[in-house]
C-alpha cells in the first residue's frame, strides 16, 4: 500500500515537473530550441519566460529578441518587429535588438507599416529628420494612404516646418 501510493506521488510529481518549470528554464529552453531550429517551440518558450515575471530585465529582453527571431524565421515579420521593438523599450543599449530589428524591416520593407513604425521610433529619439526619411518611404510606398502623410505632416509640424505641414495636408 505504501509502495503503491510513492508510485501514485512520484507519477504526479514527474507529471507536472514541466508545469513547475521557471522562467529561468522556459528561457534556456528557448534559447535551446532558437539554435537548433525549432521555432514555434522557442515562441511558446520565450512567451513562458516573459510571463513568469522571473526574469532580470536583460533577460526579459534577450527573451523578446529570441522570441522576435524565432518570428522572423517563421516569416512573421510584423510580429517580429513587435518583438523586437519591445527588447529595445527594455534595453535600448541593446545593439543586437537594433540590428535584428532591421533586418526585420529589410525583409519586409515592401510595407509603409514598417517605415512608420520606424518613423515612431526617431520621433522618440527626437530625430525629426531620419523619420521624415522615413515617411517618405511609407508615402512612396502608399501615396493613396492618407495616413502616411499625416504622419509625415505632424513630423513637419514638430520641426517647425508649417509650410511643408501645410503641403503635406493638402493633398
Amino acid at each position: 500500500m505504501r509502495f503503491a501510493a510513492l508510485c501514485a506521488l512520484f507519477a504526479i510529481l514527474s507529471l507536472a515537473a514541466p508545469a513547475l518549470a521557471g522562467g529561468y528554464d522556459d528561457f534556456s529552453d528557448g534559447e535551446a530550441a532558437l539554435t537548433n531550429g525549432n521555432y514555434e517551440l522557442a515562441i511558446k518558450l520565450y512567451t513562458r519566460a516573459i510571463r513568469s515575471g522571473e526574469l532580470s530585465t536583460e533577460d526579459l529582453a534577450s527573451a523578446s529578441s529570441g522570441r522576435g527571431s524565432a518570428c522572423l524565421e517563421t516569416g512573421r515579420y510584423r510580429r517580429a518587429l513587435i518583438e523586437f521593438d519591445a527588447a529595445i523599450r527594455i534595453v535600448p543599449e541593446d545593439p543586437w535588438a537594433w540590428v535584428d530589428r532591421g533586418q526585420a524591416i529589410r525583409l519586409n520593407a515592401s510595407e509603409a507599416y514598417f517605415w512608420v513604425s520606424r518613423g515612431f521610433e526617431y520621433r522618440e529619439l527626437g530625430q525629426y529628420e531620419q523619420e521624415i526619411r522615413d515617411f517618405d518611404e511609407a508615402v512612396a510606398l502608399y501615396p493613396l494612404a492618407s495616413f502616411t502623410w499625416l504622419y509625415r505632416a505632424t513630423t513637419f509640424l514638430y520641426k517647425g516646418d508649417y509650410h511643408a505641414a501645410i503641403d503635406d495636408l493638402d493633398v
